[in-house]
């Protein structure tokens, strides 16, 4: 392994050849995990060692949602403290949504392979399997099986068929795992791996819709989906939207841009309208993370 290795550096000269060459040598460097490995560490040992996460690993979003949603828990053991799984259906989705391109674990079961394999849902081959989690405390059936109270431990299917009085199509996975005053107020919390399309609205069953997302050109795309196969469903826009949004506001990304089906949308909906109209001329938008959970 030395020879590649001493061969490609000599062309930086002799000095970086040897500073490089005593790193290799280090008897006590460890390399630490990515945020994707130390998922699939969790997923797999169930507890890791504390003093084996680097501190940057730590401030990560997806570390911190996990410790936000109780998934994961510090417990002190002898000698020192370990991350113990709590929640492990929660570490499986963010690893699904992180990590895309993992390799399934032929030992980790049908239900976790099913996740992996799920993730390419935009792909034709794929098209057919679509995989949903599901959260919520108001009862709901899921492909004929009856479901009640799932607001703490989410539940995730390949979708064959949905029934409830209220659901709500949440687009980001971190305000579908916190969020309580929608699941407080009935409504059953939807998160798909993918976008959405007809053939996914054709399993579902609800009296009431809303729509969950980021109010940028993706997520009011979304929309227009839905509002097509649903003529009743809302959007969710908080009352401090637009000043929020003018304060903290993302900029609009330029390869974004409004469907046919959203400008269309536009000329009947007055609150579409509205959104379409401020990104437009502010060329921002308030990401799901900003909106309070109110």
């Amino acid at each position: 392994m030395e020879n590649p290795i001493l061969i490609i550096v000599q062309q930086h000269g002799k000095k970086k050849k040897t500073t490089i060459k005593k790193r290799l040598h280090m008897p006590n460097s460890t390399k630490l995990p990515t945020i994707c490995e130390l998922l699939k560490k969790l997923i797999n040992k169930n507890t890791i060692s504390d003093s084996s996460i680097g501190k940057t690993l730590k401030k990560h979003k997806t570390f911190l949602s996990l410790v936000g949603a109780h998934a994961i828990e510090r417990k002190i053991k002898c000698g020192g403290s370990a991350w113990e799984v709590t929640k492990l259906s929660v570490i499986q989705k963010y690893l699904t949504h992180e990590c895309p391109k993992q390799d399934v674990d032929e030992g980790r079961g049908e239900r976790y392979n099913n996740i992996h394999t799920s993730r390419n849902s935009k792909t034709k081959n794929r098209a057919s399997y679509r995989l949903i989690f599901t959260r919520g405390k108001s009862p709901y059936t899921l492909n004929n099986e009856r479901f009640q109270d799932t607001s703490n431990d989410t539940i995730g299917k390949q979708l064959n068929s949905l029934k409830a009085e209220k659901v709500c199509f949440v687009e980001n996975l971190e305000n579908f795992m916190t969020n309580i005053h929608l699941i407080q107020n009935d409504w059953i919390l939807i998160y798909i791996i993918g976008r959405i399309g007809n053939s996914l609205l054709d399993k579902i069953e609800a009296n009431e819709i809303l729509h969950f997302s980021d109010l940028d050109y993706v997520g009011l795309n979304e929309y227009a989906k839905i509002k097509k196969f649903f003529p009743n469903a809302t959007l969710y826009t908080p009352d401090d939207y637009f000043s929020n949004a003018k304060k903290v506001g993302t900029t609009i990304s330029s390869q974004q841009k409004a469907s046919n089906a959203l400008l269309r949308l536009s000329k009947s909906d007055e609150k579409v309208k509205e959104i379409l109209d401020f990104l437009h001329t502010k060329n921002s938008y308030l990401e799901q993370e900003g909106y309070s959970d109110e």
